[in-house]
């Protein structure tokens, strides 16, 4: 596969070895990395690099944080990803401009 990366957060390093795919990023979840705005810029900088064509966000998880939220709205609000589909409380987005 040309790209093999997907990007789960805020926690859910379990869908990496479940869909034999990569985290863009050297950490495992969102929830303790994205403290500030220039973390989120940070984060927004590597999913740009690296285009995992689905992002995969648990809003139901205990983990999910204000910065989170922020991350899904600048990658919807940017048009780089739209949602697709949500499974049981997974809001899967795909990519829509790489």
């Amino acid at each position: 596969m040309q790209n093999d990366y997907i990007y789960s957060f805020p926690l859910n390093p379990e869908l990496y070895f479940l869909s034999e795919r990569q985290n863009p990023f050297t950490t495992y979840g969102s929830t303790f990395h994205i403290k500030s705005e220039a973390d989120l810029k940070h984060h927004v900088d590597i999913i740009m690099k690296n285009k995992p064509p689905l992002l995969i966000f648990n809003k139901e998880s205990k983990y999910v944080t204000p910065n989170d939220l922020a991350l899904v709205q600048t990658l919807t609000d940017d048009g780089l990803y739209a949602p697709l589909t949500t499974i049981d409380g997974f809001v899967i987005y795909k990519a829509t401009s790489f």
